[in-house]
């Protein structure tokens, strides 16, 4: 197979290959990993204060969007926890738990909504 042939090949979605569908690790008898991580007994713990609309920054999406820069420059000052919490909820929020589902802020690659057994 020449060289254009070969790259063409590698480009082509083999999605439809059934042989090359992975199998989500529920179907498999995986067990459900724990929701978090044991806390350590000599651990600080800290309260963050709930996310809600007052304490999420408010931002208009066009602006947000058409104003993104990448910085590699930052602050001295440290973030407020009001600050801190709404950012620890943006990278793994989760909305509800309502039986064994978790209903996460984010998706994962698609899936929206989890059920472990």
């Amino acid at each position: 197979m020449n060289k254009y042939n070969e790259n063409r090949t590698l480009m082509k979605s083999s999605i439809s290959d059934y042989n090359l569908i992975a199998t989500a690790d529920i179907a498999k008898g995986i067990p459900q990993p724990p929701f978090q991580k044991p806390i350590p007994d000599d651990s600080i713990l800290v309260d963050l204060p709930p996310v809600n609309s007052m304490t999420a920054p408010r931002a208009d999406f066009f602006e947000c969007t058409i104003s993104r820069i990448s910085r590699r420059m930052y602050s001295e000052e440290p973030i407020t926890i009001d600050e801190l919490s709404f950012l620890l909820w943006c990278t793994q929020g989760v909305k509800k738990v309502i039986g064994g589902y978790w209903n996460y802020l984010k998706d994962g690659s698609g899936i929206i909504m989890l059920k472990w057994n």
